[in-house]
């Protein structure tokens, strides 16, 4: 689910300040609710979206980690992560 929800974020198929609601992107992504959040915990500490209480995931303006503007750039990004160990 994570890369799934990277790969997304990297194509560009969420806006910038775009809410990413739970249910419309499990049944996107083929999978639950449960595992969906745990995702979005995972991208957010990535730096990839933001995640407010009682509010939901949305994707930033700009990311925190490198104030990216461009899909290349997430996409570098998402990658660095997921390599590191």
């Amino acid at each position: 689910m994570v890369e799934a929800l990277r790969e997304s974020l990297a194509s560009g198929a969420f806006r910038p300040g775009q809410r990413i609601a739970e249910k419309p992107l499990a049944t996107r992504l083929g999978g639950s609710r449960g595992p969906i959040r745990d995702a979005l915990n995972i991208v957010a500490e990535d730096g990839l979206i933001e995640l407010e209480p009682h509010r939901g995931a949305y994707v930033p303006l700009q990311t925190r980690r490198d104030e990216a503007q461009d899909p290349d750039e997430v996409t570098r990004l998402w990658r660095r992560k997921s390599t590191t160990p």
